[in-house]
C-alpha cells in the first residue's frame, strides 16, 4: 500500500468515482454529458 492510499481524501476520490459511475449506468444521458461526467470524476 502506498502512502497516499491511506489519505481520507483518496478514500473519499475513490467513493465519489465509484458512486459517479454507478450514477451514468442507470441514468441516459447524451455521450457528451456521460464523457465529462466520467472525465470529472476521476481527474
Amino acid at each position: 500500500m502506498f502512502d497516499f492510499e491511506k489519505l481520507d481524501v483518496y478514500k473519499k476520490a475513490k467513493t465519489f468515482n465509484s458512486k459517479i459511475r454507478e450514477f451514468l449506468k442507470t441514468t441516459k444521458l447524451d455521450t457528451s454529458t456521460n464523457d465529462q461526467l466520467r472525465r470529472a470524476a476521476s481527474a
